[in-house]
């Protein structure tokens, strides 16, 4: 059935995505599972270009209902008064954006969905804005990912956080970094902008700019938590002489 929607209902002929994902969606109707990050409950995720895990209706993955799952089990950040920047918005925005607490604001360079348009390494927001930051799978895209990080870190307020994911090989000790479009289809699958795959170096850059950084395995292998410090924290931090950030797991 989903096959014939695709070839007898073209997402040009409909009036509006959304009824040519609910027209995808039919096929999988049932109580087998449920996504937290639209509401929705199907048979079981669709299987897509490989990946089993997506949701029929709002295209998530298991990392968003991860990320989700971390945002409601750990943090307050759907009962405080908070202002939130989300990069390169995807499945979870309908629930970041509809939360009547949240000031939130979404950007990205060039996706139309975005409520603002800029790069991520020259952030026009002053610094100490946001008390939350959610940026996944952006990071690896960036060539000078220092300088995003430090932007990141600018315009968070002290005592904010920021939740990070990118591809991490943790068995790995550096990044390995290619700007060649063949040689990153041969190691990365795939020949778009991605410029590197992290190793456990990448816990050292988010240090390096300033964020104390854990790793949160146990809701997704590349979950991780950087969070600026208050001027209490750095008055104490200048006290020490131990390392910048404490990475939970193995890494």
């Amino acid at each position: 059935m989903k096959n014939f929607i695709r070839e007898h209902f073209p997402r040009s002929y409909l009036v509006g995505k959304w009824l040519y994902y609910w027209l995808l969606a039919l096929p999988y109707l049932g109580y087998g599972v449920e996504c937290p990050c639209c509401d929705a409950h199907f048979r079981r995720f669709a299987r897509f270009h490989g990946r089993p895990d997506i949701c029929p209706r709002c295209w998530s993955t298991e990392r968003h209902r991860a990320i989700f799952r971390y945002l409601t089990q750990e943090t307050d950040l759907f009962q405080a008064h908070l202002k939130v920047l989300h990069f390169a918005p995807d499945a979870l925005e309908r629930k970041l954006r509809a939360a009547p607490n949240l000031d939130y604001i979404s950007a990205d360079l060039v996706h139309p969905r975005a409520m603002e348009h800029f790069d991520i390494r020259h952030i026009p927001h002053p610094a100490n804005s946001f008390d939350m930051i959610l940026c996944s799978h952006v990071l690896e895209y960036i060539p000078d990912d220092r300088q995003a990080m430090s932007e990141l870190y600018r315009v968070l307020k002290p005592g904010g956080w920021a939740l990070l994911l990118d591809p991490v090989r943790w068995d790995q000790e550096t990044s390995y970094e290619v700007t060649d479009p063949l040689e990153r289809k041969r190691l990365f699958g795939q020949e778009g902008n991605i410029v590197r795959i992290y190793g456990r170096d990448y816990l050292d850059r988010l240090a390096s700019v300033g964020f104390s950084v854990s790793r949160l395995p146990e809701y997704n292998q590349d979950m991780v938590l950087a969070r600026k410090g208050t001027e209490k924290d750095s008055t104490s931090a200048s006290a020490q002489t131990s390392g910048s950030y404490n990475a939970v797991g193995n890494s």
